[in-house]
């Protein structure tokens, strides 16, 4: 120890073997000395060549003499002539070599395992690369079947609307030539009817000339031989508006005669009954759903007359909402109608876009 404290002092690097305990417990309390054995392996009586830094040698003396077969008396006499302290301290280096020997045990254990856990990680990177790849082909041929299926989908759909479209042209066609001739029809009846009572009209004159003409008076129609009531007054050619029952003619204002009261009582119907008798049956409401746009502006040419005679200023017109042909073609013709002052779409109580107010002159 003095010699080992010698060479310290003067930083001399010194390696010294040695089996006093003494020196173990220097090496271990001392800064810059440190313990270093040599691996023994006591079951096959053989060293293991393991240099081991930092922990001090244990004497395995009486292991080695029992192994080779002395006897127990001998070796437990043996142990009572060694200090109390060297065997204390041989128990001490027992323990620290067996904590060594499991501990290295684990090392190696543990060793193992990550090695294991590494192959095992690498097995399923590779896994997770190949179910990756298998993902992406499936996603791949999935969207190349569903772009087949859409492609063959279009194509059926477009087959599709070009069948309606062709059978939507052939429907409008009969549909218009239908209308066409409806219209031509009753252009026809019109002028038929307008020729023989302009006929009459024209071969028929009164005997007095009648002043200061007013809208709701009512007239004699020499022609019909019928009263009427006046709608407007004569324009700049002499023509008089008159509503006769449920028609509407033009005539002549030489053609008319003021109606007397003798005439009016033996008339079977008076303008005064009929606008009385329209006052209390006309509604101010007309329903024209479901007709169509032809029969709608009939209904609806004779509704707005026989509500502006009938005194009412203000009507609902119910065409419902539909694809709105007849919303559009209702308003059109109310636009220009004489009769009408202004027309606005119903409000949320009245109805909305499926009804349409007019407010009577």
């Amino acid at each position: 120890m003095s010699i080992l404290d010698n060479l310290l002092k003067k930083n001399i690097r010194t390696i010294a073997t040695t089996h006093y305990s003494q020196l173990k417990i220097y090496a271990l309390t001392t800064e810059g000395v440190k313990n270093a054995s040599v691996e023994f392996d006591v079951e096959t009586l053989s060293p293991t060549y393991k240099l081991l830094i930092g922990v001090p040698g244990k004497s395995n003396a009486f292991e080695i003499s029992l192994r080779l077969g002395l006897p127990d008396y001998i070796i437990g006499y043996a142990k009572g002539l060694v200090s109390k302290e060297s065997v204390e301290f041989e128990g001490v280096l027992q323990a620290i070599d067996k904590d060594r020997k499991i501990a290295e045990a684990n090392r190696l254990e543990a060793e193992k395992l990550k090695s294991e856990v590494g192959k095992l990680k690498l097995e399923l990177q590779r896994e997770k690369e190949k179910a990756q790849e298998r993902k992406e082909r499936i996603i791949t041929e999935a969207k190349e079947e569903a772009r087949r299926i859409l492609k063959i989908a279009k194509e059926e759909a477009d087959e599709i609307v070009d069948q309606l479209k062709q059978i939507s042209s052939y429907i409008e066609k009969d549909r218009i030539r239908e209308i066409q001739q409806a219209q031509d029809k009753l252009r026809t009846s019109l002028n038929e009817v307008e020729s023989s009572l302009a006929e009459d009209i024209l071969n028929v004159k009164s005997d007095e000339q009648i002043k200061n003409l007013k809208v709701g008076e009512t007239v004699f129609v020499l022609s019909l031989q019928q009263k009427g009531t006046v709608l407007e007054l004569p324009d700049e050619e002499g023509n008089v508006l008159i509503q006769v029952g449920i028609m509407k003619v033009k005539v002549h204002i030489s053609t008319l005669k003021r109606a007397k009261e003798s005439e009016e009582e033996k008339s079977k119907t008076s303008t005064k009954s009929i606008i009385k008798s329209k006052s209390s049956n006309i509604k101010n409401e007309i329903d024209l759903r479901g007709k169509t746009l032809d029969e709608a502006m009939l209904d609806l040419d004779k509704y707005i007359d026989d509500a502006f005679i009938a005194g009412i200023k203000q009507a609902y017109i119910i065409h419902g909402k539909g694809t709105g042909v007849l919303r559009e073609g209702i308003r059109s013709y109310i636009k220009k109608h004489k009769h009408v002052k202004s027309f606005r779409t119903g409000n949320y109580n009245e109805g909305g876009e499926g009804v349409t107010v007019i407010e009577l002159k």
